[in-house]
C-alpha cells in the first residue's frame, strides 16, 4: 500500500506534466512552475501579441519602456512602500462574543482595482524636494507619490482600529536620543501611537493616516513622483476576460477544472504584478551541497528595465493592495464602534442596517467608476458585469452581504487570523492559521459544546496533537542505520541518508501579553 501511493503520486504530477505540454504545444522546459507564470504568459500575450503582431508589440513596448526603475535606492523605497491585504480585530471587540454578525466581501477586489483605478504610476519616477505642508499635500493630490516620512508624537484619532504596521516602520522610539524609555504603544502588530516613527508610504497610505492619526511634526525624506492613470487597456481585457470565465463557470456541472483554473489565473494577476526583480539562486550539486548566489542588484534592474519581454511595472502592484486597503478602512470608519474585524477584502460588524447606506452609496460609486474606465477604453459595461450561470449579474468591485441569507448567530476573534463563528444554520466554523477546522471543529463541540466551544476559545486553549491536521516537520540530514520490524515479525536492516521525520502537532492559543496589556488598559478607559 505504501509503495503503491509513492508510485502513484509521482505517476499523478507526471501525467499532468505531460497534459501540459500537449495543451500548451511546449517542452517541459518551457511550463510555468508556478500558477502565477501562466497567468504571466496569459497576459504576456495579450499584451504583447495582437492581431498585428508587430504593431502590437511596437505600440506596448513603446510605453512599457518609459516606465523603468532608475536603481536600488527606488527599488529597495518600492520595497519598504508595499504592503498587503488590512486583516484586524477591533480592539473594542477583541476577546467578546458578539450576536447578530454581517459580513460584507468585495466582489474580487485586487482584480477590480486593477482594472476600475486611475491611480497607477504610468511614468518614471522623479525626485522632488518637499518642504512644506501645502507642497506634500499638493504632490499627493495630483501624482502618485512614494516617499520616506517621520512623523513625531504620533496619536490616534480613534481606538477601534489602527492603520500602520509596526513591521514596516524603518524607525520607532523615542525623538530624544537619551531618553531611556522609548514611548511605543501597539495594538496586536498596529501603532497606536509613538514619540517618533519613520516610515515609506504612498499617497494613498497618507491619506489614510491623515483619517486615522494627529501629530505634531513631521519630517519629509525622498520624494518621488509618477504621472497618474489607468493601468494599460490590454491588461484591462485579459482581467476582464478571465473574471468573466470565472463569473459564468461557477458551478456548472463538468466545467469545475476550468472554473479553478480561471479562479486561479485571475487571482495571479496581482501576484505576477508584485514578483521581485532581484532573487538569490539557490543552486545544488554533489560536491557543494546547497549554495546561494546573491545576484547583482543594479545588473538585475538595468536587465528589467531592458527586458522586451516585459510588460508589467513593479510599482503597480503596490498601489493595487493601497486601493484596496483604503476602502477597507473607509468601511471600518463608516461603521464606527460596530466594526469587528477586517480581513483583506472584508469587513465584519454588528447592527449592520445602521450602515446599509455606505454599502449603497460605495456600490453606486463603482457603478460610475465602471462607466468612465468603460468611456475611457471604449470596453462595453457589460464585461464588468458578467451573469452566473442562474443568470444573476456579478459587479466587478462592489461589497456583496455575505451574510444575506442570515446574520451569524455568534463570533468572536482573538486578533488577526484567529476567529470562530456560528452561521445562521448552526454550523460551527473556526479560521485559525496553523489550524485544520475540519478536524478542529468536531473536536471542539464535542468536548464543549457550541456555547462551551464559544466560552474556551481564549488565551490558552488547547487543542490535542490528533486534532489540529497539523504537522511538524523534523529534517534528518545525517546518515541513520538501525533494524526494522515488520508486522509478519520479519526484521530487515535499513539506511537512511536523509529523511523527514513528520510528527502531529497540538495547538495551542496564545497571546502577546502586550497586546493582553493593551487590552486591558483600553477596556479600564471604555468602561
Amino acid at each position: 500500500q505504501e509503495i503503491r501511493y509513492c508510485v502513484n503520486d509521482v505517476l499523478v504530477v507526471s501525467a499532468y506534466i505531460k497534459e501540459c505540454m500537449e495543451q500548451d504545444h511546449n517542452d517541459i522546459t518551457k511550463l510555468p512552475l508556478t500558477a502565477t507564470g501562466y497567468c504571466r504568459n496569459y497576459v504576456r500575450k495579450n499584451c504583447l501579441v495582437g492581431d498585428d503582431k508587430e504593431s502590437q508589440f511596437k505600440k506596448y513596448h513603446e510605453m512599457i519602456r518609459h516606465l523603468t526603475i532608475s536603481g536600488v535606492d527606488e527599488y529597495d523605497q518600492m520595497n519598504r512602500a508595499f504592503a498587503g491585504g488590512f486583516t484586524h480585530c477591533s480592539c473594542r471587540h477583541s476577546g467578546k462574543t458578539l450576536y447578530d454578525v454581517s459580513s460584507f466581501d468585495l466582489i474580487s477586489a485586487y482584480p477590480a482595482a486593477l482594472c476600475l483605478e486611475p491611480v497607477f504610476p504610468m511614468s518614471k519616477g522623479k525626485v522632488v524636494p518637499v518642504t512644506t505642508y501645502k507642497e506634500l499635500y499638493n504632490y499627493c493630490k495630483l501624482y502618485c507619490c512614494i516617499f520616506d516620512i517621520t512623523f513625531i508624537d504620533i496619536k490616534p484619532r480613534y481606538i477601534n482600529e489602527n492603520y500602520i504596521s509596526v513591521s514596516k516602520c524603518i524607525y520607532k522610539g523615542s525623538e530624544d536620543k537619551w531618553k531611556k524609555e522609548k514611548h511605543v504603544v501597539t495594538n496586536n502588530g498596529r501603532l497606536v501611537g509613538a514619540d517618533e516613527i519613520t516610515i515609506t508610504l504612498t499617497d494613498i497610505d497618507f491619506e489614510i493616516i491623515c483619517r486615522t492619526y494627529k501629530w505634531e511634526q513631521i519630517k519629509i525624506g525622498t520624494f518621488r513622483i509618477y504621472k497618474r492613470g489607468y493601468l494599460p487597456r490590454e491588461i484591462i481585457m485579459s482581467i476582464l476576460h478571465l473574471y468573466k470565465n470565472k463569473t459564468e463557470l461557477k458551478g456548472v456541472d463538468g466545467k469545475e477544472d476550468f472554473y479553478t483554473k480561471s479562479k486561479q489565473l485571475l487571482n495571479a494577476c496581482y501576484g505576477m504584478c508584485v514578483t521581485s526583480i532581484i532573487m538569490p539562486v539557490h543552486t545544488f550539486d554533489n560536491e557543494h551541497g546547497w549554495t546561494v548566489e546573491h545576484k547583482d542588484a543594479e545588473k538585475e534592474i538595468k536587465r528589467y528595465n531592458k527586458s522586451k519581454k516585459r510588460f508589467l511595472f513593479y510599482a503597480w502592484g503596490i498601489f493595487c493592495t493601497a486601493v484596496v486597503r483604503k476602502t477597507i478602512f473607509s468601511g471600518i470608519l463608516a461603521f464606527g464602534d460596530d466594526y469587528i474585524y477586517s480581513d483583506t477584502d472584508s469587513i465584519k460588524a454588528i447592527n449592520a442596517d445602521k450602515y446599509l447606506n455606505f454599502i449603497k452609496a460605495y456600490n453606486r460609486m463603482i457603478e460610475r467608476k465602471i462607466h468612465l474606465v468603460s468611456k475611457h477604453y471604449n470596453i462595453p459595461v457589460d464585461y464588468f458585469i458578467p451573469k452566473t450561470i442562474k443568470g444573476v449579474p456579478k459587479m466587478l468591485g462592489i461589497f456583496e452581504n455575505e451574510t444575506e441569507k442570515g446574520n451569524w448567530k455568534m463570533f468572536k476573534s482573538l486578533g488577526a487570523k484567529r476567529y470562530m463563528v456560528l452561521t445562521c444554520d448552526d454550523k460551527l466554523t473556526i479560521t485559525v492559521s496553523g489550524v485544520n477546522k475540519k478536524h478542529a471543529v468536531p473536536y471542539l463541540l464535542k468536548k464543549y459544546g457550541i456555547q462551551g466551544s464559544f466560552e474556551a476559545f481564549k488565551n490558552e486553549l488547547t487543542i490535542p496533537a490528533e486534532y489540529t491536521g497539523k504537522l511538524t516537520h523534523y529534517y534528518l540530514d545525517d546518515k541513520m542505520q538501525g533494524e526494522v520490524t515488520d508486522y509478519l515479525g520479519k526484521t530487515i536492516t535499513y539506511t537512511c541518508m536523509s529523511g523527514i521525520y513528520l510528527e502531529k502537532a497540538s495547538y495551542k492559543f496564545s497571546i502577546e501579553s502586550e497586546y493582553l496589556d493593551y487590552l486591558r488598559s483600553l477596556r479600564g478607559v471604555l468602561v
